[in-house]
């Protein structure tokens, strides 16, 4: 903490200098050094200063962070360079379909790892379009040849990699995103995020943002989760989504709340969706060894500081830290990153099977006796055809198995 940004949270709580120093513990002429910064300000004293304006800095909540969403696009390169050379997958395990999304001519994608191409017009450059399932099978890979995605990001960034061998002139990245998930506590329970709208409406929100909605879904007159919105979206700089991840999952893969949870165990997603203004600056933080988790959540709460109001001692109204939103992000040996995640492809459809059709499969089995019930399940599987895409899906996964990673 700056003295600056001492001054600020003072000023920001309506406390002189006079009024400030009893509440914190700290004396009035310490504060007014700390402020102009003649002394820098001890880590003891910073959190000293949080815990008695309601910041604690331990929590029961365990986060799950990890990238979301990254698109890097090379210059002076052809598919095959890209693919195989700086992704590093054979070619021949992507599937190659015309595509005009983000004004392309051609995708190549192996499961969620996808690239565009426009070989009419070589000056827009070759596009890597990761979702947060794509970053996560991008990892699975490069960890089957011994990679981690740091080391990738380091090589991929460096001029000194790329330059010499030719790969690409230049790249950049135009959106990066970071989601920041809040895991289930059956036991302590998790933060309310209705508990943030209604300090919003009431002013107890400081924020840069000068854009905000709001959206409350419905589903058949159902609660289908709040989403809150700051910022703009596509912008340089950063947008941010908090929402209630579980109802989001429940409709996605057709589930009731409670099976989502039990399975994927998400309660709460607070997202950064970054563009060029930070992107630098993250990547590179990140490949010099700063954990994620401390990149997301500084960034997060850099952008925030929601108060509360409580009545002291004397009967007036005082502004603090509100302690409940604090806490989701206070104890950060609790985060985890990449964990609990999406299964790939396969395991995912085995996944919904034993959830949405075991009965149903059981039923007719039921009535058609074990044999009819195997002629009939060979009979269909016979009949269902596979497309290149699936087969090229099935064969990288069985890839990435034999060298060691399920």
């Amino acid at each position: 903490m700056t003295g600056d940004e001492l001054k600020k949270i003072r000023k920001r709580l309506g406390y002189t200098l006079r009024t400030f120093s009893p509440k914190v513990g700290i004396s009035r002429a310490m504060l007014s050094d700390y402020e102009r910064e003649k002394y820098p300000i001890p880590d003891d004293k910073v959190k000293q200063i949080k815990e008695n304006l309601g910041l604690v800095s331990e929590s029961s909540y365990q986060l799950h962070v990890h990238f979301d969403y990254l698109k890097f696009t090379f210059f002076d390169s052809t598919i095959r360079t890209i693919l195989e050379k700086v992704i590093g997958i054979p070619m021949k395990y992507f599937v190659m379909e015309e595509s005009s999304k983000h004004n392309y001519e051609a995708k190549y994608s192996c499961g969620n790892i996808v690239v565009f191409d426009r070989t009419s017009d070589s000056r827009q450059g070759i596009l890597l379009d990761l979702t947060g399932m794509g970053v996560y099978e991008l990892e699975q890979y490069l960890e089957s040849i011994g990679l981690t995605f740091r080391e990738w990001l380091a090589r991929v960034l460096d001029p000194s990699w790329y330059s010499s061998r030719g790969y690409y002139s230049r790249l950049h990245s135009t959106r990066l995103d970071i989601a920041i998930d809040e895991m289930y506590d059956p036991i302590n329970g998790n933060f309310d995020l209705y508990e943030l709208k209604k300090r919003r409406d009431k002013e107890l929100i400081n924020t840069d943002f000068q854009v905000y909605r709001e959206q409350e879904k419905k589903f058949r007159e159902d609660h289908g989760g709040l989403t809150l919105y700051y910022g703009a979206r596509g912008g340089e700089g950063m947008f941010v989504r908090f929402y209630e991840k579980r109802y989001e999952l429940a409709s996605k893969m057709r589930m009731n709340v409670g099976e989502v949870i039990e399975e994927y165990g998400i309660w709460n997603r607070y997202e950064l969706e970054l563009g060029k203004d930070y992107n630098e600056q993250v990547f590179s933080d990140y490949i010099n060894g700063v954990p994620l988790d401390d990149i997301a959540i500084n960034l997060l709460l850099s952008k925030f500081e929601v108060y509360d109001e409580q009545v002291d001692s004397q009967g007036n109204i005082e502004l603090v830290f509100y302690k409940e939103f604090y806490e989701v992000f206070g104890s950060w040996k609790k985060v985890k990153l990449n964990k609990k995640r999406e299964e790939p492809s396969l395991e995912r459809s085995m996944r919904c099977i034993e959830l949405q059709w075991a009965k149903r499969l059981k039923i007719i089995e039921l009535s058609l006796g074990k044999q009819g019930f195997a002629l009939w399940l060979r009979e269909l599987m016979d009949r269902a055809e596979l497309t290149d895409k699936d087969i090229r899906q099935i064969e990288f996964e069985k890839f990435i198995e034999k060298k060691g990673l399920n």
